[in-house]
């Protein structure tokens, strides 16, 4: 999620879970974040979050070489190299009969 405004105690929230919506808030009260309802998807049941934590982007990547990365994703590349690369999955799937597997 991504907080996007904030408004007195009331952050305004950007949830991939619901795309698209601009009504999506957390209230903050006493200075503790309440629950944020949410949703694993549009059909699954309500799930309230009770803890909600800030985590700065820098914590996710570093600045440094990120240039580096822009043009490995202007060029088609980015994801090829070591530590970065990513791995194809192996899934399983039951067709009725027996287990199989993409690949």
């Amino acid at each position: 999620m991504i907080i996007y405004r904030t408004n007195l105690n009331v952050l305004s929230v950007a949830d991939p879970n619901f795309p698209g919506q601009s009504s999506r808030f957390i209230s903050l009260s006493n200075g503790a974040f309440l629950p944020y309802e949410s949703k694993a998807n549009a059909n699954a049941p309500t799930d309230l979050l009770p803890k909600i934590q800030y985590l700065a982007k820098s914590a996710i990547i570093s600045s440094e070489g990120i240039a580096a990365h822009y043009e490995d994703m202007l060029a088609g590349t980015i994801g090829s190299q070591e530590p970065y690369f990513f791995h194809h999955p192996n899934s399983v799937y039951y067709n009725g009969k027996g287990m199989g597997k993409f690949t």
